[in-house]
């Protein structure tokens, strides 16, 4: 996929750029195409672990993320919601959340 091409805000396609050479081990889904300041990044082995990254409501430079987890019968799909990260700490986070 052409990060360029997606109909995002600059500050999150440079991030995808830099996610995606340094952490990669997802897909891009442009599921929310109308909205240009989030993404959904799903594993790439599509065991039900994907994030939604955006940058509405915060500060110049940090990214905010919700970190989904597979269902698992009987059990609500979990979601653990982050805030204000710089791009580092949101490399770790990814490595940790599709790799471990």
């Amino acid at each position: 996929m052409n990060i360029w091409a997606l109909r995002k805000q600059a500050r999150l396609k440079r991030a995808l750029l830099t996610l995606t050479s340094r952490v990669g081990g997802f897909t891009i889904r442009d599921e929310d195409g109308a909205h240009d300041q989030a993404i959904r990044l799903r594993g790439i082995n599509d065991d039900g672990f994907s994030v939604y990254l955006y940058t509405y409501g915060q500060s110049e430079g940090r990214y905010g993320l919700q970190l989904e987890y597979p269902e698992h019968p009987g059990m609500p799909r979990t979601v653990e919601t982050r805030e204000e990260l710089s791009l580092e700490q949101l490399i770790r986070l990814l490595e940790i959340h599709f790799y471990s």
